[in-house]
């Protein structure tokens, strides 16, 4: 216990440095969840890498093709005559972040440390999407093999009592130019669509995803920041201030040079599922983020009951609802068919919806 304390004291310096703003007892949970250790610079330093290769996401070039074809509509001969180019990628990313939902209910549904990597698969062929640990690994192989260079990093999530380091990133390299760095991501419930290029300094330009404003800040140890807007400059966020003075809240913390394989989050969560009762928030419930007829969609539990808000994507306007789990279940078949009424029921047991 002693040693989490110092590793988070530690820790919470650095990213004072940083230029984040914390609340006086955050401790940095990655630092001992994921047993990593501090380099001098203060950096967390994943030892996951360097304790054992990569194990390969079992992708065939076929089930690529595939899926591409029936789940995004991209047929064959448009994968030819895109190639590697930035246009195509976007393309790609864009298809998969409106067409895989990102939501907890595989966390959920059933026994996760049983969990096998044809069962992740299987998951994001039939379209029932996941987290990041679905989505990214999935996405990092899919993009390797239409030739493209790809490697996962880590990210912390700025959380109630700290900064879990529960997330994975993909950074796709050589796509512009040799040694060119784009951030890659459809596995967060952001709707980043489009790969990031990182070769700005310290602030990015401000991007609009749908409605969503976000924009990226580097800082020293290599950090990326993906951010939105902030209404509060209260001690309480996680906030960084622009150049045009504009407080913005920190979402994801990326580590760059944190390369980790995707096989050891998977281990590191599959360990946690043994040990717990429940998910931490705010995976104890239903979280579902997804498009839908020109919408798009957010739905997550609280007192029992579904709070959802819908987004028109051509209209741009916003209708938030309340909704019981009959009328939950209704929504889900009519549509989302691809989740079975069985995983529905236990998704809703737990979210404890009446």
């Amino acid at each position: 216990m002693e040693a989490c304390r110092r590793l988070s004291q530690t820790a919470r310096v650095a990213a004072l440095r940083s230029g984040w703003k914390f609340k006086n007892t955050y401790p940095l949970l990655s630092a001992c969840q994921r047993k990593g250790k501090f380099g001098s610079e203060g950096v967390v330093c994943s030892n996951m890498t360097s304790q054992a290769k990569e194990i390969p996401y079992n992708l065939t070039k076929e089930e690529v093709f595939t899926f591409l074809d029936q789940s995004l509509g991209i047929p064959r001969l448009q994968v030819y005559a895109g190639g590697k180019s930035l246009e195509f990628l976007n393309h790609v990313i864009k298809g998969i972040k409106t067409t895989l939902p990102f939501t907890s209910m595989n966390l959920l549904a059933g026994k996760f440390h049983d969990l096998t990597q044809e069962d992740m698969k299987y998951h994001i062929i039939s379209g029932q999407g996941g987290t990041c640990l679905w989505i990214n690994p999935f996405t990092k192989a899919l993009l390797e093999q239409l030739g493209h260079t790809a490697y996962h990093i880590s990210g912390n999530i700025p959380v109630k009592d700290g900064m879990d380091n529960q997330h994975i990133g993909i950074i796709v390299r050589d796509v512009s130019y040799p040694g060119s760095q784009h951030l890659v991501d459809p596995g967060i419930r952001w709707p980043l669509t489009e790969a990031v290029p990182l070769d700005f300094k310290s602030e990015s330009p401000e991007y609009t995803f749908h409605k969503l404003r976000t924009k990226f800040f580097k800082r020293e140890n290599d950090t990326l920041l993906l951010c939105t807007p902030s209404s509060s400059t209260g001690p309480e966020n996680y906030v960084v201030c622009d150049s045009n003075r504009e407080n913005w809240q920190i979402r994801i913390a990326y580590l760059l040079n944190d390369k980790i394989p995707w096989f050891k989050l998977l281990r590191k969560f599959q360990q946690m599922a043994k040990n717990i009762v429940i998910w931490d928030k705010p995976f104890d419930s239903l979280l579902f983020f997804a498009f839908s007829t020109k919408k798009h969609v957010s739905i997550m539990c609280s007192d029992g009951q579904a709070h959802a808000t819908f987004y028109d994507l051509e209209n741009h306007t916003t209708e938030r609802v309340t909704m019981t789990k009959a009328e939950l279940m209704d929504f889900f078949l009519k549509h989302y068919p691809q989740y079975s009424v069985k995983k529905l029921e236990n998704v809703f047991k737990v979210s404890k919806l009446i």
